[in-house]
């Protein structure tokens, strides 16, 4: 789904052959791009973080971060290499290039996933769900709590993802807009910014997913937020500069941060937040539902902030405000480091 809606992208035809179902076929295809991303992402997490020894789970399911940041890296050098285009080659079909090629990306996934094995863990509970229905297992008992305390887990994880994805989608995605088409900074200035950002992410994530194993899910994230909470200020006023040599490191810390370090210990808290019975879903769900609540509004809640202020402040408490809540998140979420992910309960 995801590769197919991307491929497509590069191939829906402009405004002046088919006029606004260019625009209507532009957002179909993103929704879609994005339903795809949000499952597979949540799909593989779980995968590796079930199939992870215990003690080094943070560690390995960081790994589908790299995931991610290996396409960014592929994304930003390819767009590297499009803008040098003239600008009306570049409008006309230079933009396509990267969606197109794409496809190839796409079938390489496809391959590996008509070889992948299911879980122990999922083995476990498919054999356990056998013997239910044959009456040789006991059903699991309902669990009786009111609404909110059964769900507790879930309303945390959109809590945690909130933290993460609004300022990851500020930081790589508005910011670099807002230097090359506010501040007029030439538009390799911030491409390059994202290229470094993605090579030193084959570094960060990992790291950020053994400091979890080392530390604490808890302690590792919350650090992560606090930085993001001061980081939005200083950036601004040094972004303003437009000096190449101040925009670059501000992005690259940016994405260090909230699309990296970040994700890397949100990978395997997610996955030991919830118990074996609905843990793909409710993880899925909880992540693209904070999602929707902060990276999908976000940049364009930052620009309308811009067009109407005329000035970074607002954005600066915004950003702010969302690392907030995933600092405060983390003193109401459970400590998970270690658990059986065979456990049929959600942590708390």
């Amino acid at each position: 789904l995801m590769g197919a809606s991307t491929t497509l992208i590069g191939l829906i035809p402009s405004y002046a052959s088919i006029g606004v179902w260019a625009p209507a076929c532009l957002v179909l295809l993103r929704f879609t791009q994005g339903f795809g991303a949000g499952a597979e992402l949540s799909g593989g997490t779980v995968m590796l973080g079930e199939y992870a020894p215990t003690e080094r789970r943070g560690l390995i399911s960081s790994v589908i971060a790299l995931g991610s940041n290996s396409g960014t890296l592929l994304a930003s050098l390819v767009w590297l290499l499009v803008v040098q285009m003239d600008q009306q080659s570049l409008l006309e079909w230079g933009w396509r290039i990267p969606f197109l090629s794409s496809a190839l990306i796409a079938l390489v996934a496809l391959w590996i996933r008509r070889h992948l094995r299911e879980t122990p863990v999922f083995e476990r509970r498919k054999a356990e769900m056998e013997a239910e229905r044959a009456g040789v297992l006991a059903a699991p008992v309902v669990d009786q709590r009111p609404f909110f305390q059964r769900t507790r887990a879930f309303w945390t994880m959109i809590g945690l993802r909130i933290g993460e994805n609004g300022p990851s989608y500020l930081a790589q995605g508005f910011i670099v807009g807002y230097v090359a088409k506010v501040l007029m900074v030439d538009k390799s200035v911030p491409t390059t910014a994202v290229f470094l950002a993605s090579l030193l992410g084959f570094l960060i994530i990992p790291l950020a997913g053994w400091l979890s194993d080392r530390f604490g899910r808890r302690v590792v994230y919350r650090v992560f937020c606090l930085l993001l909470m001061f980081y939005a200020w200083p950036a601004f006023t040094l972004l303003d500069t437009r000096e190449p040599m101040l925009v670059i490191p501000v992005i690259v810390v940016g994405m260090a941060l909230a699309s990296l370090g970040i994700f890397g210990v949100q990978a395997a808290w997610g996955v030991e937040m919830f118990g074996v019975h609905h843990r793909y879903t409710k993880m899925a769900v909880a992540k693209e539902l904070g999602s929707i609540l902060s990276g999908g509004t976000a940049p364009l809640i930052a620009a309308a902030m811009l067009s109407y202020t005329g000035h970074w402040w607002p954005i600066a408490v915004y950003f702010s405000a969302m690392a907030a809540i995933g600092f405060f998140t983390t003193f109401v979420a459970p400590e998970t480091r270690g658990r059986d992910l065979n456990l049929p309960e959600d942590a708390i």
